[in-house]
């Protein structure tokens, strides 16, 4: 097709999209959707689909699901910034490219936005309070790979609101829980840390992370702030934590004898076995 037929076709396509839902049809085939005419048509269809949820598409890969959001942005009138935001209209949920088994780490901030994006698609299900997105990128190896249940997701979650109560030793707790690693400066996703009555929290929902100052254990103010300058942004009414981690522990108790324990019954060298507690620690 040429440029011009092709967004000629775009009501056509929508129309037989429509169509196709109240049929329970799983499958419609579009031919010589790509490049910059895939991201205009998604970009429509995002719209026209939005009060039956968000459209789901799959791609290859990474990198083309990194192509075919920004293209979507650009149709939507978004810049760069605006189209890979965590909390944008569009979602794209990164792949963990590292294997369970294998003994690479995974880069823990693409953890992080992974299971942020978990976060806001469980979102309108359990009543949180982050928007649902418009569209949802996502590629065929980030589709295939396992979560984390849901139930021990949603356990692990937590919302925090101004003039609500927080413990600081209760919320150190649940924080470590879910992942969080705690540092002396907040300055990537997945980290918090703790200085008096005043907690900095970095999850993966949002591109700043949050201040939370307490006035005893009532939570006085929230301000988001910036990573590198550690400056006040603005005052928020809210914070939502989420799980940043694929492994987390969902039952109380010490784990460090039970790891050093099954280490040692499968002959683990003991440097590996160091490596695994220091990340949970």
């Amino acid at each position: 097709m040429t440029g011009l037929s092709s967004i000629s076709a775009i009501p056509k396509i929508l129309a037989a999209l429509r169509g196709a839902a109240p049929r329970g049809q799983r499958r419609l085939r579009v031919l010589g959707a790509e490049g910059g005419f895939l991201g205009l048509l998604l970009a429509r269809a995002a719209i026209d689909h939005e009060a039956s949820g968000p459209l789901v598409y799959v791609a290859r890969d990474e990198a083309s699901a990194r192509s075919v959001a920004a293209d979507v942005g650009f149709f939507r009138g978004l810049s760069a910034r605006e189209s890979a935001a965590p909390d944008g209209p569009i979602l794209v949920v990164p792949e963990n490219e590292t294997s369970p088994y294998g003994d690479a780490a995974t880069d823990p901030r693409v953890l992080a936005q992974r299971l942020g994006a978990l976060y806001r698609l469980q979102s309108e299900r359990e009543g949180w309070g982050a928007s649902p997105p418009e569209l949802i990128v996502i590629s065929l190896r980030s589709l295939l790979r396992q979560v984390i249940p849901r139930e021990a997701f949603a356990g692990l979650c937590r919302r925090w609101e101004r003039g609500g109560l927080m413990e600081l030793e209760e919320a150190a707790r649940d924080l470590s829980r879910a992942g969080y690693q705690r540092v002396d400066v907040v300055e990537d996703p997945g980290t918090f840390a703790i200085r008096g009555g005043v907690v900095d929290v970095y999850s993966a929902l949002g591109r700043f992370p949050a201040r939370i100052e307490l006035f005893g254990d009532e939570i006085e103010r929230i301000r988001l702030f910036d990573p590198d300058s550690q400056r006040s942004l603005r005052e928020v009414e809210s914070v939502e934590i989420h799980p940043v981690r694929e492994t987390v522990a969902t039952i109380d108790g010490p784990m460090r004898p039970a790891i050093l324990g099954l280490a040692d019954a499968i002959e683990v060298p003991s440097s590996k076995t160091r490596q695994v507690l220091d990340n949970l620690a």
